[in-house]
């Protein structure tokens, strides 16, 4: 596994690492450039984002990383986490699980990592996704249109 950036928990993803011995299979690359990103998607099969709602009840908007992710062609693993439900179409686009239920991220993480057949179709499905609803195009058209309306 690849992670990509940091925060005030890195330490204890370090030691959790450490504990459990896997070393070998999990990398801590730290803050990445966005161009350092591209890369990583570029060489990735799968992108995973398990998002959850803070113990304080922060919680992020609808991460634009799930939205270049996918326009890279990666299918996707997230969280029932405040609008990726709305953006990562559960067996579609990738899969979908509650927050914080690790059984579940496992069990996805592990159907999606034994059938590789499966990564270039929904990787496509996320791809055609974004490029229909989100693309520069789309989203300038769509604000044009609500000026319009609010200048009327």
């Amino acid at each position: 596994y690849t992670i990509a950036g940091d925060g005030p928990q890195r330490k204890q993803l370090e030691a959790q690492i450490t504990e459990l011995g896997a070393g070998d299979q999990a990398e801590l690359l730290g803050w990445q450039t966005q161009k350092g990103v591209a890369q990583l998607m570029a060489d990735a099969h799968v992108f995973v984002l398990p998002s959850v709602t803070d113990a304080n009840g922060d919680k992020e908007g609808t991460p634009t990383v799930l939205l270049e992710a996918q326009s890279a062609g990666l299918p996707i693993i997230s969280t029932t986490h405040a609008g990726i439900p709305e953006i990562v179409s559960d067996g579609n686009t990738g899969y979908v699980v509650p927050e914080r239920n690790v059984p579940a991220l496992i069990d996805s993480l592990e159907q999606m990592l034994s059938q590789p057949d499966l990564w270039s179709e929904m990787g496509q499905a996320g791809r055609e996704y974004v490029e229909t609803r989100h693309s520069v195009e789309v989203v300038t058209e769509k604000l044009s249109s609500v000026y319009e309306r609010a200048l009327r």
